[in-house]
């Protein structure tokens, strides 16, 4: 039977191209920055709280009876989506790196929490379509604690917080899987923000 030979290797390089999801991590959308109820509990002997790690109530247990205090809380997110490729499997997002005033302050890596569901640092599936995305919690600060939180798995260890003022810039990158066992793909964002007094504020 005459006929081209097949190059199986010239059709995985171009399945690689043509097949894997392509991840994009933009500020956009009605919450990209939203202004949250919160709820602590406060051990009363001590008055120490939690931080949130999702825009959720906390309802940390102590021994002691607990009080509760509310407040409100600023959320920074980020829209994640697929644009092409087949539908994205295990995606993540992490922050990779924060800076503040151009001094870099954190460099370990640490996934950051989806919104909206409660314990999620990845997401199983996004499939192809800006409008089949969906919001990552980047940081937030509350009326309670007013300090910076980076909404992330680190953070859920008592790290990620920061009291400074000043211009904070993060490294984001945005990873899944890819079909046929091609690896992963990744896509990066930088995003900067303003803490002052006040919540933190987006710039770019």
């Amino acid at each position: 039977m005459n006929g081209f030979p097949l190059d199986y290797g010239v059709i995985e390089r171009w399945g690689r191209f043509l097949l894997k999801p392509m991840l994009h991590v933009t500020h956009r959308g009605p919450r990209k920055t939203e202004t949250v109820a919160v709820r602590y509990s406060v051990d009363a002997s001590s008055s120490t709280f939690d931080f949130a790690g999702s825009t959720a109530s906390v309802t940390t247990t102590y021994k002691s009876e607990p009080s509760h205090r509310t407040g409100e809380s600023r959320y920074i997110r980020v829209w994640v989506y697929n644009e092409i490729g087949f539908p994205a499997r295990q995606c993540e997002v992490f922050v990779e790196r924060i800076w503040l005033d151009e001094r870099l302050i954190d460099d370990e890596r640490s996934p950051l929490h989806w919104t909206d569901i409660d314990g999620a640092y990845d997401f199983p599936m996004i499939r192809r379509g800006y409008r089949n995305g969906h919001y990552i919690d980047v940081c937030a600060s509350d009326s309670i604690d007013t300090r910076l939180q980076v909404i992330s798995r680190k953070g859920l260890k008592g790290y990620h917080r920061f009291d400074k003022p000043g211009m904070y810039k993060f490294e984001l990158s945005a990873e899944a899987s890819t079909p046929c066992s091609f690896g992963r793909c990744r896509r990066e964002k930088l995003l900067s923000f303003c803490k002052g007094p006040a919540a933190p504020r987006f710039i770019h």
